[in-house]
């Protein structure tokens, strides 16, 4: 229950978070469908550079899960943050060999022009936004492996509810009154989950949390 309930929480609060974006970005005050579109296509691009994430997400889970098991707290760390520098030196290059030809991408899926400029407008930002969603997506792997879900729900419901649905509606309906709006409160909640997820990995004792019969190598 202890690692089950924050974690079906965190989901939760992730999705209805989204849903909640989505709602803000139907209802802007120009351009509202566009901005649908343009998003619900970029997305498609996205998610490709999510895969190999998906896969650094597991394989912190796993080993850092193992390391602790075997009663190896700190190398657990230092194996977190080996998985973290790996997945933000590949999907980095990858993300800057992609980024000048994010026009060509957003022209080749999106069939209006008007579309594809919002699209390639959204791409700009979560690109940007990949080395944040990054140490996201691993440090959140490395903590569940731990059974640290509790900081989990924590950084995201932050990132998501304090952060991104605020900003995107201050920006995208009052300030600039556009999808840009929307998409710099995704840049900037990635970046601020990021920070949070990187300060409990490195200074709080999330460790604890593994089910060990030892810890810092000696009986608990």
């Amino acid at each position: 229950i202890k690692v089950a309930l924050p974690a079906g929480l965190m989901q939760i609060v992730w999705h209805t978070g989204y849903l909640v974006l989505f709602a803000i970005t139907a209802s802007l005050p120009n351009n509202s469908v566009i901005a649908l579109a343009g998003m619900a296509a970029g997305a498609r691009v996205e998610s490709l550079l999510f895969l190999p994430a998906f896969a650094l997400n597991l394989t912190a889970s796993i080993l850092v899960g193992h390391l602790l098991g075997a009663g190896q707290p700190e190398e657990a760390r230092r194996m977190g943050l080996r998985i973290l520098g790996t997945g933000l030196v590949g999907i980095g290059i990858l993300a800057a060999l992609l980024w000048p030809f994010l026009a060509n991408i957003a022209a080749f899926i999106a069939p209006k022009a008007e579309v594809q400029a919002e699209a390639e407008n959204y791409l700009v930002y979560n690109v940007l936004a990949i080395p944040f969603t990054l140490t996201t997506m691993i440090l959140a792997g490395a903590l569940a492996g731990a059974g640290a879900t509790v900081y989990n729900l924590v950084g995201m419901g932050l990132g998501t509810w304090l952060v991104r649905l605020p900003l995107a509606y201050a920006l995208g309906h009052v300030i600039l009154g556009t999808a840009s709006g929307v998409w710099i409160s995704m840049l900037a909640s990635q970046a601020v989950q990021a920070a949070i997820l990187l300060y409990i990995f490195l200074k709080k004792d999330w460790q604890r949390f593994a089910m060990s019969k030892t810890r810092n190598g000696a009986p608990r």
